[in-house]
C-alpha cells in the first residue's frame, strides 16, 4: 500500500544543501533514467538477433559495376566509394578486395589508393543500420575473408562500437586474366599494331604516374592479352609501390626495343640493357627504335615521346 499522497510524492524533502526546486529537478531526471532503462531491459533478445542478421546480410551484397557505372577498365580511372569496414586488416594485402560483376560474373580486385575514416561511435543497433541505409550510394564491397562476430546477443555492444565507414579510392584491376602475353603474338603484330599498343601502354602508366603508382619491373611477360577488349595491358597494380614511376617507362623502353629486335631477327644480340641501347644506337633511322631509346635514356618528356609515337607513319 503506497503510504505517499500524489502530492506528497511530488515534494520529496531535499537535503539540506539543496533547494526544494532544484532538488525536484534532480528527482525528476533520475525518474526520467530509470524509466528509460526499463525500456532498455525490455527488448527482447530475438530483435537484437534479427538486427545482427540484418548487417550480415548487408554486409555480404555484391556490387553489380555494370549496370551503375561505366567503367572502362582501360583508362583506369578512379572511382570512390563509401565502404562498410568490418574488419581491422581488411585493405591490407593480406585481405585483397575483390568485388564481382554480377553480370558478367568477372571478378575485379581493389587497390586503395586513399582512405579517410569516419568512426561512427553509436550504441543503438538501429542508428547503424539507417546510417548504412542512408549512403549516398549503396554500394557495400565485400573481399574474399572478412571479419565476423559470433552471432551472441552480448556481442551486439561490442560489434556497435566496431562499426567504421570508410570513404576509399580505388583502381579496379582485372583479377582473372588471360596468360596470354605478347609474346604469343609477336609473328603477328605489324608495326602499326605495336605503335597502338605502346600507346595504350605509355597512356596506362601517365595514370598511374598521377597517382604515384610505381610497377613491379615490367617485362615482356607483364604485357597481357585480353580477350574481351582484344587489347594489352599492364595488370601488375596489387604489389605498387608509391613514388616516382620514370624506371616504369625505362622497362617500357626495354620491351619495345626487345619486340623491335625479335621482329627483325637480331635473336643473337646478348639480352643486357648495354647490348640493347647499343643496338638502339645503331638502328636509329627506325622511328620506333627511337622512341625505345627515348623511354630508356628519358632524354625527352613523356609528353613529347608519346607525341613522337602518335606521329610515326608506319
Amino acid at each position: 500500500m503506497n503510504i505517499y499522497s500524489s502530492s506528497q510524492q511530488d515534494q520529496i524533502a531535499s537535503p539540506d544543501n539543496l533547494s526544494q526546486i532544484s532538488w525536484n529537478k534532480v528527482h525528476q531526471s533520475s525518474e526520467q533514467i530509470l524509466e528509460r532503462s526499463k525500456k532498455i531491459h525490455k527488448r527482447q533478445p530475438q530483435d537484437v538477433q534479427q538486427k545482427w542478421f540484418s548487417i550480415q546480410k548487408i554486409s555480404s551484397c555484391k556490387l553489380d559495376i555494370s549496370e551503375q557505372n561505366d567503367i572502362d577498365l582501360r583508362d583506369q580511372n578512379i572511382y570512390e566509394f563509401d565502404y562498410l569496414k568490418l574488419d581491422q586488416d581488411l585493405l591490407s594485402k593480406k585481405y585483397p578486395i575483390i568485388i564481382e560483376d554480377l553480370k558478367s560474373k568477372k571478378n575485379y580486385q581493389i587497390k586503395p589508393i586513399s582512405i579517410k575514416s569516419d568512426i561512427i561511435e553509436v550504441y543503438i543497433l538501429v542508428l547503424i543500420i539507417q546510417k548504412l541505409f542512408s549512403l549516398n550510394n549503396k554500394f557495400i564491397l565485400t573481399p574474399d575473408k572478412i571479419f565476423t562476430y559470433s552471432a551472441q546477443t552480448q556481442k551486439i555492444d561490442d560489434l556497435a562500437k566496431e562499426i567504421k565507414i570508410l570513404h576509399i579510392s580505388f583502381q579496379l584491376l582485372v583479377y582473372k586474366c588471360s596468360n596470354k602475353t605478347i609474346l604469343h603474338f609477336l609473328n603477328e603484330l605489324t608495326n602499326k599494331q605495336i605503335q597502338t599498343i605502346f600507346l595504350d601502354l605509355i597512356q596506362g602508366l601517365i595514370s598511374a604516374q598521377d597517382q604515384q603508382l610505381v610497377l613491379k619491373q615490367i617485362t615482356l611477360d607483364s604485357i597481357l592479352y585480353f580477350e574481351d577488349t582484344k587489347s594489352f595491358k599492364l595488370i601488375d597494380y596489387t604489389d605498387a609501390t608509391i613514388g616516382n614511376n620514370r624506371i616504369n617507362y625505362q622497362d617500357l623502353g626495354f620491351c619495345l626495343a626487345q619486340i623491335l629486335q625479335i621482329k627483325n631477327s637480331q635473336l643473337s644480340i646478348k639480352n643486357n640493357n648495354q647490348s640493347i641501347i647499343e643496338w638502339l644506337k645503331t638502328n636509329n633511322e627506325d622511328h620506333l627504335s627511337q622512341v625505345a631509346l627515348y623511354l630508356i635514356l628519358n632524354e625527352k618528356p613523356i609528353e613529347e615521346i608519346m607525341t613522337l609515337l602518335q606521329q610515326i607513319d608506319t
